[in-house]
């Protein structure tokens, strides 16, 4: 009986192929649709410069399908706009003023310090006398003023910064500077 088995096997394929109708219609055969498709592509373009111009592109494709048929329609449509920017800018300005003059302090100027005598023209009437000769004077800036016993004040001229240990002395020293304050 195992030498039969194939041959019956291949009787029962035969025979539900002959017992289909010939004129039946097929259900499962594929059906056809119709499909739309709409596309929409936006490019924009921005530059640094003073103007630019921006494009907006649209591409439209539509399909239609119709008893086994296609037709295919593109139409692209191009719009473009231009818009005129200004750009402005500016920088920050830094101001730096001078520091302000140091006028009639006292004390000694401190030893090791940059501060060099110049010159004494003697005795002047008042600070503002001592400054004025300092001011006509090449390289004084700083003058160191003193009374000696009288009306009649002492006058030295220095060179650099003025920096003294604030003590209490009969000395009174400004800045040249302080020549616009008198």
């Amino acid at each position: 009986m195992v030498h039969f088995k194939p041959l019956f096997v291949a009787l029962a394929a035969v025979s539900t192929v002959v017992a289909r109708p010939p004129c039946r219609p097929d259900t499962t055969a594929p059906t056809m649709s119709a499909t739309t498709t709409a596309e929409e592509t936006t490019s924009t373009e921005t530059s640094t410069t003073e103007t630019y111009a921006t494009e907006t592109s649209t591409t439209i494709v539509s399909t239609t399908t119709t008893n086994d048929e296609t037709f295919t329609t593109a139409a692209p449509t191009t719009t473009t706009t231009e818009s005129d920017v200004s750009t402005t800018s500016t920088a920050p300005e830094t101001t730096t003023s001078a520091p302000a003059p140091v006028c009639g302090v006292t004390g000694y100027f401190v030893p090791g310090h940059d501060m060099t005598y110049l010159y004494s023209p003697g005795y002047k009437l008042s600070a503002k006398e001592c400054l004025e000769g300092c001011a006509a004077y090449s390289g004084c800036e700083v003058i160191a003023f003193y009374y000696t016993g009288s009306s009649i004040g002492r006058c030295e001229y220095f060179k650099g910064p003025l920096i003294t240990d604030g003590e209490p002395t009969p000395y009174k020293w400004y800045d040249v500077g302080c020549l616009a304050e008198m």
